[in-house]
């Protein structure tokens, strides 16, 4: 996913609110995870490739508490 526009959308449809619990399918590279975890702070995430996880980690580094499942 690369649209910004698109992303900006599916975040507003999903309305998250600071302290919310929310889980997030598949982040891959994160294009959806960053700004859901801007918005509510912390998320969990399931990735099964883990090739992806370390650039994962790198691109939501310092933007809220991210866990990995």
């Amino acid at each position: 996913m690369r649209d910004s526009g698109v992303i900006a959308r599916i975040v507003a449809a999903i309305r998250p609110a600071a302290g919310e619990r929310l889980v997030e399918i598949g982040p891959g590279l994160g294009a959806l995870t960053v700004p859901l975890l801007a918005v509510a702070g912390e998320l969990d995430v399931v990735e099964l490739d883990r090739d992806l996880l370390e650039p994962l980690r790198a691109r939501c580094a310092g933007v809220g508490t991210l866990r990995i499942h």
